[in-house]
């Protein structure tokens, strides 16, 4: 893992009285946006904000959607699946087979052990709407797919922007490293001891980034902390990558911006990505 700090362990050196901060999060954006792909090459795929998770919202998610899956389901009118229920039922007839052209029906109580779904809901609700959408269809007293599930996004990238308070950041982030590589995002100009945080985020796999809120500056982000590769769990991954490709299907860029305490908190001055 590859650490950039400074030897002080303290941003905040003799030139720290020009440091700016930001005025608001969705100020942070724009340079994000900007400078991580010079910071972390390597085609990270496109950004989408405000994404639903299982365990919350990510701020920032960089995702690499499959051409070849997403052709095949525009070929076959198949939407994104956004309930969990629905991802976890076309995983469970995959592994056991029940594939159209490739394998035998399987029963409700067969697939309700490995969808986490009782028997008798599958019946009457999420088997049901599957079968309207074109996913699955009935076939005698069993149920089959009517393709094989893919996941449709190969990469994820996750990003969770604070300006200050690493420690609040870091235990959001947390949960998104279920899915994909997961940074926090700080302002520089708040974050003035990068040498505490370390080893909480090297221990937990998440990776830093510091944002630079002086726009004269040519490097306005930097990596600290490499992201850890952590081994992901297959239906966080799915039911986060659905909800990408619905946004997709939708003309979105971003899920909904909720208010706090009855005001949108979008950027002091510019655009807002998260409203093109």
């Amino acid at each position: 893992m590859t650490m950039l700090l400074p030897a002080s362990g303290d941003v905040r050196t003799e030139d720290a009285h020009r440091l700016r901060s930001f005025t608001r999060e969705a100020d942070m954006l724009e340079p994000l946006l900007d400078g991580i792909p010079t910071v972390m090459p390597g085609g990270m795929g496109e950004p989408f904000f405000e994404v639903q998770t299982l365990r919350g919202v990510v701020d920032l998610l960089y995702a690499r959607v499959s051409k070849q899956v997403i052709h095949t389901r525009a070929r076959h009118q198949l939407p994104a699946l956004i309930e969990i229920p629905a991802v976890a039922v076309m995983l469970a007839l995959t592994e056991l087979g029940a594939i159209e052209g490739n394998g035998d029906p399987a029963q409700a109580s067969g697939i309700a052990p490995r969808s986490s779904v009782s028997a008798g809901h599958l019946r009457r609700t999420i088997l049901p709407k599957l079968v309207e959408s074109g996913w699955v269809r009935a076939e005698g007293k069993g149920w089959i797919a009517c393709q094989a599930y893919q996941v449709p996004v190969s990469a994820m990238t996750a990003v969770e922007i604070k300006r200050g308070d690493w420690r609040r950041a870091l235990s959001q982030a947390i949960a998104h490293r279920d899915f994909a590589d997961t940074y926090v995002a700080l302002d520089r100009g708040r974050f003035t001891r990068p040498g505490s945080a370390a080893q909480a985020f090297e221990y937990t796999g998440v990776g830093l980034l510091t944002v630079d809120a002086d726009d004269a500056i040519d490097t306005r982000v930097k990596r600290i902390i490499h992201a850890r590769r952590i081994r992901r769990q297959v239906l966080p991954r799915a039911v986060v990558a659905e909800r990408v490709v619905a946004l997709i299907e939708a003309g979105r860029r971003s899920g909904d911006v909720p208010p706090v305490f009855g005001r949108y908190l979008t950027t002091t001055a510019g655009t807002d990505p998260r409203f093109q």
